[in-house]
């Protein structure tokens, strides 16, 4: 397939740590990379459930993408779980809303896609 990684909570810059142009580190929920490298960043993703705010998230991922002279990242997307128990409950799904940095052409900017949840699963979340 190929001999990118995928690391979660990878924060490593060479041999320093991941820097925003702020200064301040960072460590995102998922890369896929080349390690030792900036050359080949291909996706970095931020994802959170529904009750936080993912402000910093969104504004970071944005910085990441058009961040071009050093990190290099092709895209980004903030991944957002909704999964409030009572929703669940009702449809037996949890809803994902992907936000891509930047658009891709031929993707929507946003998109909100369902996981079914199993028959086992759903009596479990139910019964809670």
């Amino acid at each position: 397939m190929t001999d990118l990684n995928v690391d979660c909570e990878y924060n490593r810059d060479m041999m320093d740590a991941k820097r925003l142009r702020s200064g301040s580190r960072f460590r995102p929920d998922i890369i896929v990379h080349r390690r030792f490298s900036n050359e080949e960043n291909l996706l970095v993703v931020e994802a959170k459930a529904t009750a936080r705010d993912g402000r910093t998230d969104l504004d970071r991922l944005n910085e990441l993408v058009n961040q071009r002279e050093r990190y290099r990242y092709i895209t980004g997307v903030f991944i957002t779980f909704i999964n409030h128990r009572d929703c669940v409950r009702r449809t037996g799904e949890i809803l994902i809303r992907l936000r891509w940095f930047p658009v891709i052409a031929g993707l929507p900017e946003e998109e909100t896609l369902t996981w079914p949840l199993g028959d086992e699963l759903i009596h479990r979340v139910r019964t809670m």
